[in-house]
């Protein structure tokens, strides 16, 4: 009798230590790992951990959403091809995930990994049963290393979510994610002409080769303004972007330097390299009353200059990887 009225007092005492359970949700937002057989999926993940019996008890589950692209043995297509019947056989069939764990109690940024258990369809919970992972393998620093015992609890104490303020893009990590896209693979796709995405950063890039005319244009008439299709000062540059219907898409733009300097190692991937070509970005540099821009040089050592807004220079549009049409 004493025996279990000890054993009640500790089971009391954990229960007052630890008697906030934790509740919340999160999101991965247009998430995609690049492979050859994928979709752009938005995963929300809801999650409730709480301490039983001193030991941590974590419940996670996923829902999950297809996005505007299907990736099929190397070639995007937009979701629009694709017919509901076969939509629906789009699905994740396995997803483990690293969440960032916030706490007041350690100033690390900290992980711990979850399960979602069996996956369904597209907009459907994951089933997912209560985990009691121990102490010492449940909270990770980056570099995967576990804290003890002792600091996990101190990190619980602490806690604030997971995710980062509730929303979890660029700090996502999948450490599993299965796709199965059988169903699609049924019948031969077009995919998309005069475009490249690239997989690593979600961009679609304008892929149309420079007609003799525009490569003519910048040649000759490089310090006059005079505007020829994808070539001409930035002005038109900017207003040709905004203008440019391509592929059924209406949102193209200039690309920022960064963008820019994100395909320099990648040119051969274009169906028409952009190797020698000097290319408008919307950057602006110096006093804008002076009409100057950021001008991108593709090739050599030091790929930014300077350049009047008047120039002639190429043009390469850009865009987000989201679905929008006319």
């Amino acid at each position: 009798m004493r025996i279990l009225r000890f054993l009640a007092v500790v089971i009391v005492l954990t229960n007052v230590l630890f008697a906030k359970a934790h509740e919340g949700t999160f999101k991965l937002s247009e998430f995609r790992d690049g492979r050859k057989n994928s979709f752009d999926t938005n995963i929300e993940v809801r999650y409730s951990i709480d301490v039983l019996m001193g030991e941590p008890v974590v419940k996670a589950d996923a829902k999950y959403t297809i996005g505007d692209f299907v990736d099929i043995d190397g070639h995007s297509y937009k979701r629009t091809q694709l017919k509901k019947e076969r939509l629906d056989k789009l699905k994740i069939i396995d997803l483990k995930i690293r969440a960032p764990f916030e706490t007041t109690s350690i100033n690390k940024q900290l992980y711990i990994d979850i399960d979602m258990g069996a996956m369904g369809k597209a907009g459907e919970w994951s089933y997912n049963t209560p985990g009691s992972p121990d102490w010492n393998k449940w909270i990770m620093y980056k570099d995967g290393t576990y804290l003890n015992k002792e600091d996990a609890i101190k990190a619980y104490k602490g806690f604030l979510r997971l995710g980062i303020n509730d929303t979890w893009v660029s700090l996502a990590k999948a450490i599993t994610i299965k796709y199965d896209i059988s169903g699609v693979k049924e019948k031969k796709l077009e995919p998309l002409k005069n475009v490249w995405i690239d997989k690593e950063t979600g961009l679609m890039w304008q892929d149309e080769e420079y007609n003799q005319e525009e490569v003519d244009n910048y040649v000759k008439y490089y310090e006059q303004e005079k505007n020829v299709g994808k070539t001409g000062s930035w002005y038109h540059a900017d207003e040709y972007c905004q203008k440019l219907r391509l592929d059924g898409f209406n949102d193209w733009r200039l690309p920022s330097i960064n963008e820019l300097s994100s395909i320099k190692d990648k040119r051969n991937n274009f169906v028409y390299q952009v190797v020698f070509r000097n290319i408008w970005s919307s950057d602006t540099a110096g006093d804008e009353a002076k009409k100057f821009r950021f001008h991108y040089y593709i090739q050599g050592d030091e790929p930014i200059a300077l350049n009047s807004k008047t120039r002639v220079s190429y043009i390469k549009c850009v865009r987000s990887k989201k679905l929008k049409k006319e």
